[in-house]
């Protein structure tokens, strides 16, 4: 004969894990519960007046930022807040004026040098700067790099002040891979390539020797 399973010894024998899947069970019941609760109008709302949209008085509207007070539905941004895309004036909402890029107006592009200057974007790489390994000249970024130039024989490095920009601050474009020559007394050995251009920045150094920089237009 087969002998019958002593359920209480079942249980005894598992006592902790029934305490446990039954205090589990009261949690989800007491949750649902209070879902519920929540789902449901208070009291007081059901008695409560609504505005035209059906928001109860006294409270926001879904059509952010109107609230409803007294049965009217009122701007209160600074109680109800905006919706995306939006932002807070006074107690009324206005869209965020981007760029086409998406730059929000009088702000820094993510694309660097531009600027959003209200509604168009313009490099700008004062305020802006310029990404890894380019270089700003006035309001553009280039990607550069050094080359060696000298001194024309007629212009020595003692004829000017050491050590200060006593060429002008700007490129000059290149765009038949000629060598520089005869601008304001600079002479580049290297070439740029086609399309690039001769930066005519540079200081005096060792042995009349002097830093000119060829690069690519890191814009558009």
């Amino acid at each position: 004969m087969k002998k019958k399973r002593n359920k209480r010894g079942w249980f005894r024998k598992h006592k902790t894990l029934t305490i446990v899947f039954i205090i589990i069970f009261i949690i989800i019941l007491i949750i649902l519960f209070s879902l519920l609760l929540a789902s449901l109008p208070s009291i007081n709302d059901v008695n409560r007046t609504k505005c035209q949209d059906g928001t109860y008085d006294g409270r926001c509207s879904k059509n952010k930022p109107s609230f409803c007070l007294n049965e009217t539905l009122i701007k209160k941004a600074s109680v109800c807040s905006c919706p995306y895309d939006h932002k807070v004036d006074g107690e009324s909402c206005v869209k965020i004026q981007r760029c086409y890029d998406g730059t929000v107006f009088n702000e820094c592009s993510s694309k660097k040098p531009d600027f959003c200057d209200n509604g168009i974007l313009q490099p700008d790489a004062s305020r802006c700067g310029c990404g890894f390994r380019k270089t700003a000249f006035g309001d553009r970024c280039y990607y550069t790099h050094s080359l060696k130039a000298y001194l024309d024989p007629d212009l020595s490095c003692d004829s000017v002040q050491t050590g200060t920009n006593y060429i002008r601050n700007s490129p000059v474009y290149n765009p038949y891979n000629q060598p520089v020559a005869n601008v304001i007394n600079l002479l580049c050995i290297t070439k740029c390539s086609a399309e690039h251009y001769i930066f005519i920045s540079a200081k005096c150094g060792y042995q009349n020797t002097v830093k000119c920089l060829c690069g690519e237009w890191a814009g558009d």
